[in-house]
C-alpha cells in the first residue's frame, strides 16, 4: 500500500501549508474530504494519473443551460458586425507601427532588432512554415489506406470499454495528444455539435457506414461516443508572445495536431471501427465535457498539468465502446473570476474583464446556453486580425499570461494550484503575486525591456519544445 495512502480534510491541508488563521474560520463550514489518493492512483478509465487536488465531477464546473442551447451553424459565424470589427482589429497593429503594410512592418522590425521579430525570430518561423505544406488534410473519414479486420481476415478488436479508452490514451500519446477525453453522445450533449460546419451539415442517420455528400457529413447512430485530444503549445517558445517565436511553435503544434488526427482515424480503422473527424465543435467543449481541462476566461481550456499551453483538441465520433470520463474541477474556472489577467493583458480587450460571466454572447459568433466570459472573437481569431497581423503572427498573450500556465519546476507552483483547487480565498493574492514576481511581463517586450526573448535563444529547449514528464 501506498505511503501516501491518506485522506486529508481542507483544514488540514491549510494548516499543513501554514495558512491557518482568520481565514480558516470561513473555510470550515465548507471542509469536504479530498479523494483517497489510491483512488485517484487507480482510475478505472485509464493510465492519466492527475494531482490529487483534481476532482471529478458529474457537470463541467461552468454552468450550462441545454435548454438554451441548440447545435450552432457555423454558415452565421461571420455575418453581423463581424467584418466591421475585424477590419478595425486589423488595422490597429499597423496604426501602432505607423505603416500601412504588413510587410513593411516585418521590414521595419527586423531593422530595429525588434524582440520577437528580429531577423532571426523571422527566419525561426520561416522554417516552421515548411511544416504546414507537408500536413495531411482534416477529412471526416480518414485517410483510409490502412489494412482493417477483414482485410486481414481476424475478427475486429474486442476489449471491455475501459480497456478500449486505456488503449486510445496510450496510442494517442505516441500520436502526439496529452490525453484523450471521452463522452457518450446523448439528447443533450449532442447540441454541442454544429448542425453545420460552415459547408457541409452534419447529420445522425441509422445507416451501417459513414459517408458524405457534397452538402453533409453522414455520422451513424451507432458511432455514440466522442473522443477528444488535445495538442499542446511548446511552453518555453509560447512564453515570448507576441511575435515569431510563439508563431513557430504554433506551427509545430499544428503539424502535429493534423498528423494526430489521420493516425486516429487509421488505427481504429484498423481495429475495425469507424472514426470521424473535422472536429465540428467549439474547440473547448468537449475537453470541458470529458474532463480534459476547464473553461478559462478566454474562451479557452485549462488543464491543471499545463495550464493554457493548448493548441488544438481534435475530436472524434467512433462506434468503439469506450469508457466515458467525468469533468473535472480543479478551481481554475473560479480562479478566472478574479485573476483577469488575459483580459487585462489582451492588447485588443478581445476578453473581457467583468468579474461575473454572462449568458450573453457579442455576436453570431458566440453561441449560447454556456455561462461563460465570451471573446469578441473577430477582434481575435479573424481571418486578418490583431493574432494574424501582429507578425508574423500570433498573439497568444491569453496562453503566455495564464498563472497555470506556469513551469512545476518550483514546488511553490503547485502549492498553489492545489490550494486554488480547494478555495477561492486565497486567488486575488496568489494573482498579485503572479505579478509581484514579475511573470508575463514580456507583452511589446521591445517597449518594456524584458529579456525573455533573448533569453531563450541561449536555452537549450525540449525535442519540439513540449516539456513531458514521464507518468
Amino acid at each position: 500500500m501506498s505511503k501516501f495512502h491518506s485522506s486529508v480534510s481542507r483544514r488540514d491541508f491549510m494548516k499543513g501549508l501554514g495558512l491557518a488563521g482568520a481565514s480558516i474560520g470561513a473555510l470550515s463550514a465548507v471542509a469536504p474530504m479530498f479523494s483517497d489518493m489510491d483512488e485517484v492512483m487507480g482510475a478505472p478509465a485509464g493510465d492519466l494519473k492527475r494531482p490529487w487536488y483534481v476532482k471529478e465531477k458529474d457537470t463541467p464546473a461552468v454552468e450550462i443551460d441545454w435548454s438554451l442551447m441548440k447545435r450552432y451553424d457555423k454558415r452565421i459565424f461571420s455575418t453581423g458586425d463581424f467584418q466591421k470589427i475585424n477590419d478595425a482589429s486589423k488595422d490597429l497593429v499597423l496604426k501602432l507601427e505607423g505603416t500601412t503594410d504588413i510587410n513593411e512592418a516585418h521590414s521595419k522590425w527586423a531593422k530595429a532588432n525588434t524582440p520577437g521579430m528580429t531577423l532571426r525570430d523571422q527566419a525561426l518561423w520561416n522554417g516552421t512554415q515548411i511544416s504546414r505544406s507537408f500536413e495531411p488534410p482534416y477529412t471526416f473519414l480518414g485517410p483510409q489506406k490502412s489494412k482493417t479486420p477483414e482485410i486481414l481476415g481476424v475478427p475486429k478488436w474486442s476489449a471491455t470499454p475501459e480497456e478500449n479508452t486505456r488503449i486510445l490514451r496510450v496510442a494517442g500519446r505516441l500520436f502526439g495528444a496529452f490525453t484523450v477525453g471521452v463522452a457518450e453522445l446523448n439528447e443533450q450533449n449532442i447540441k454541442i455539435i454544429w448542425s453545420n460546419n460552415g459547408k457541409q451539415d452534419i447529420v445522425f442517420e441509422d445507416v451501417d457506414e459513414p459517408y458524405t455528400t457534397a452538402t453533409k457529413y453522414v455520422v451513424p447512430r451507432k458511432c455514440k461516443y466522442v473522443f477528444v485530444a488535445d495538442t499542446r503549445h511548446g511552453e518555453h517558445a509560447t512564453k515570448t508572445a507576441p511575435g515569431a517565436i510563439i508563431n513557430s511553435a504554433q506551427q509545430i503544434a499544428y503539424f502535429t495536431a493534423a498528423h494526430m488526427d489521420s493516425r486516429f482515424q487509421e488505427f481504429l480503422r484498423t481495429l475495425g471501427y469507424s472514426c470521424l473527424g473535422t472536429s465540428p465543435a467549439g474547440s473547448a467543449s468537449w475537453p470541458v465535457m470529458t474532463g480534459v481541462g476547464e473553461l478559462g476566461r478566454g474562451a479557452n481550456v485549462i488543464t491543471p498539468e499545463h495550464g493554457a499551453m493548448h493548441r488544438k483538441f481534435n475530436f472524434f465520433f467512433t462506434d468503439m465502446p469506450l469508457a466515458p470520463t467525468k469533468p473535472i474541477d480543479a478551481g481554475m474556472n473560479r480562479f478566472c473570476y478574479t485573476c483577469k489577467k488575459c483580459g487585462i493583458q489582451c492588447p485588443t480587450s478581445t476578453i473581457p474583464i467583468e468579474t461575473e460571466p454572462t449568458w450573453e454572447g457579442h455576436g453570431a459568433w458566440n453561441n449560447s446556453g454556456v455561462k461563460a466570459w465570451f471573446l469578441n472573437y473577430p477582434t481575435c481569431g479573424g481571418k486578418f486580425d490583431y493574432k494574424s497581423t501582429w507578425g508574423p503572427g500570433y498573439c497568444g498573450m491569453c496562453m503566455a499570461n495564464c498563472v497555470f500556465s506556469k513551469f512545476d519546476d518550483a514546488n511553490v507552483h503547485e502549492i498553489v494550484k492545489a490550494v486554488a483547487s480547494t478555495t477561492s480565498v486565497f486567488n486575488a493574492f496568489f494573482n498579485n503575486m503572479d505579478d509581484t514576481f514579475q511573470y508575463g511581463q514580456n507583452w511589446r517586450a521591445h517597449q518594456m525591456g524584458d529579456t525573455y526573448i533573448e533569453d531563450w535563444w541561449n536555452t537549450m529547449g525540449p525535442e519540439f519544445g513540449y516539456l513531458t514528464r514521464t507518468g
